[in-house]
Parts: structure tokens; sequence; C-alpha cells
């Protein structure tokens, strides 16, 4: 079982267990236990943006990750907006989709608090509990913080 964001090293390890070797090119990460468990909860606050892991992510391509860091900031303003109505009207089953899609668009561009705090919103409308109000402040701030950090990362690129 892989967890989203796929780390490429841990995806390519999992696949070779089970396809047969074509040719004789190597993995860029034969040892299993050198690769991050995608699944390890850490016990620290997570920071707001992790390039190394963004461009992990992107396999060391800063162009790729530009694009997608633009992607993102475009569609996430919208997305933010999304989860604060659908938590206004109470609409759960929206409210968990849209978390859910803010949680793996934040993860593959390596913005972890973001991420985490999408998940916990998905949680929240997935039981459709009331408390989910007590995370949009929470969102808004990450997300401020999370932009700028993005966007001053896209700028002096």
């Amino acid at each position: 079982y892989i967890t989203k964001p796929i780390d490429p090293d841990f995806f390519e390890l999992v696949l070779s267990k089970y396809l047969p070797r074509q040719g004789s090119s190597s993995s860029s990460n034969p040892n299993p236990s050198s690769s991050t468990n995608p699944n390890k909860e850490s016990k620290t606050i997570p920071v707001i943006w992790d390039e190394e892991s963004a461009l992990k992510l992107c396999r060391g391509e800063k162009q790729r990750l530009d694009n997608l860091i633009e992607v993102f900031l475009n569609q996430s303003t919208l997305q933010i907006a999304e989860i604060e109505a659908y938590q206004n009207q109470s609409n759960f089953d929206s409210l968990a989709k849209i978390s859910h899609t803010l949680k793996g668009t934040a993860g593959n561009v390596g913005a972890i608090q973001l991420m985490k705090l999408a998940s916990e919103i998905e949680q929240c409308a997935l039981n459709k509990s009331e408390t989910v109000s007590d995370y949009i402040p929470l969102l808004e701030s990450c997300y401020q913080n999370t932009s700028e950090a993005l966007n001053n990362y896209h700028q002096t690129r």
C-alpha cells in the first residue's frame, strides 16, 4: 500500500518487487531501509513548506516544481473558499471531497502543515463533526503562510 503524495523512489522500489527487470537500469534508491517511510507519523510540528520533499516528488526537476507551485497557487485559493463555504452550509459531503483534494495538492507541493490540516478537516467532515468550524481560522492562517513561502520560492526562480 502506497499513500499519497507518492514518493517516487519508494514507488519505484515497490514496483521493482513485482515487475520483471528490463535491461540493466538500476534504481536510484535500491535500499528500502534508506527510503522514507510514508506512513511514519512525525511527533513534531510539520514545517510550512518542505522544499526538499517537493523536489523529491518532482524527481529533482525544478521546472516541474515551479509549474506545480503555479497551478497550486491558482487552484488552492478557490479550494480554500469552497471549504469555508461548505463549512458555513454544513455540507459535510462536499467539504470532505474538497478537503481531500486540498490535502493531495498540498502534499504534491510539499505544503506539509496545510496537507495535515486539510486531512483533519476531511476527517471532521467525514464524521459530520461541527468542530470542523474550529479549523477554519487555522486553515486561513496556514494557507497564508504557505502561500507566502511558495510565492517567495516561485519569485526567486
